[in-house]
């Protein structure tokens, strides 16, 4: 009996899966969004491919170290990208926010997400006492925070 609620769970677990999000093939990718997504990232590579509800999205390199996330509608429409930058990437404001509200941090890990023509950053920022996930627009304003 416990192999067969056990099986059920597991099942279950896996079919929730399967209905959020679908890997799929690049022959599954519709050519508008092909087309798009060849145009917008020339240099793309390693390109995996998954159906999360009725967006596309992938993930991809470029260069060394550098991924992408991106979604894409059905029309073939960019809806939101996220993409791993470095520090000196960073807008000065930015910059200078980490630098006053979180003295003795460093920068660990930052993201420039943008979704709706709006760009925000996520930072993950650490120390030897606590470390944060910052998210922080670009002007410098602080969105959110919470200790990791």
């Amino acid at each position: 009996m416990k192999k067969h609620i056990l099986l059920f769970i597991v099942v279950g677990a896996f079919t929730a899966t399967l209905t959020n999000a679908q890997d799929i093939v690049q022959k599954q990718v519709p050519s508008v969004i092909l087309n798009k997504f060849h145009s917008d990232f020339p240099a793309a590579k390693d390109m995996e491919w998954e159906m999360k509800g009725t967006q596309y999205q992938v993930e991809f390199e470029t260069g060394w170290w550098t991924e992408h996330e991106v979604w894409y509608s059905a029309e073939g429409e960019q809806v939101k990208h996220e993409e791993e930058i470095t520090t000196k990437d960073l807008p000065n404001a930015v910059k200078s926010t980490v630098s006053k509200q979180f003295e003795g941090y460093t920068i660990d890990d930052a993201k420039k997400i943008t979704e709706n023509k709006k760009s925000i950053y996520l930072l993950d920022l650490d120390s030897q006492r606590q470390d944060w996930e910052v998210v922080i627009d670009p002007s410098g304003k602080v969105v959110s925070q919470r200790a990791d």
